[in-house]
């Protein structure tokens, strides 16, 4: 009998075991699949230096703001904390449900919101500040978004990425506003607009 009970409970200590693993791999799965797609954005949270820059570039604008790749939305809080309309697009299910709690917590319903989304298939028409850390690997399909879908006269855009001296000089690196050293992130803030033959024209909005 005592044998009995002995494999009966090493049968229940495996199955809870074995729970435990399936979900913590279930779980995983929203964290692990960006590897997989052909531009990886991994989250990566922002430090609060880089939420101080953004936000002071901030500042100087009015109007709406979306944060693309949003993670536990500090960026879309804070933004919401200085009185903007901001929302957040974020693919991972797990950041999005942490961060609409994050906001009713802290009250910011009426002005912060969040979306499960792909970045490249939001349209980004309606927003006067756009927020994104991304990768250098993205700038040519992110430029060529912003050229199909940005008619305003005064969008301003924050682009933090790794960005490397004479590889791939993209028309969104002509307006580098740096903070720190080469080796660091960079951001930049610019006014997109469209000259009289249609062609992207970007400048320093400081």
């Amino acid at each position: 009998m005592e044998e009995k009970h002995k494999k009966l409970f090493g049968y229940a200590v495996v199955g809870a075991f074995g729970t435990v693993a399936v979900g913590l791999m279930i779980g995983s799965i929203p964290f692990v699949m960006p590897a997989f797609r052909r531009i990886c954005l991994p989250f990566v949270p922002a430090t609060d230096n880089q939420v101080r820059n953004v936000i002071s570039l901030l500042k100087k604008r009015k109007g709406n703001v979306i944060d693309l790749g949003s993670g536990d939305g500090r960026i879309v809080l804070a933004a919401a904390k200085m009185g903007f309309p901001a929302v957040g697009v974020e693919l991972n299910p797990w950041l999005v449900i942490y961060s609409k709690i994050k906001t009713l917590y802290l009250g910011l319903s009426d002005s912060a919101s969040f979306q499960r989304r792909d970045i490249w298939k939001t349209d980004l028409k309606k927003y006067d500040n756009i927020v994104i850390f991304g990768v250098e690997q993205m700038m040519a399909q992110l430029e060529e978004k912003l050229c199909q879908e940005l008619k305003k006269m005064d969008v301003s855009l924050l682009v933090d990425f790794l960005y490397q001296t004479g590889v791939n000089h993209y028309l969104l690196e002509l307006a580098l506003i740096q903070f720190g050293s080469m080796k660091e992130n960079l951001y930049i803030i610019i006014k997109i607009h469209y000259d009289s033959h249609s062609s992207l024209v970007i400048s320093n909005s400081l």
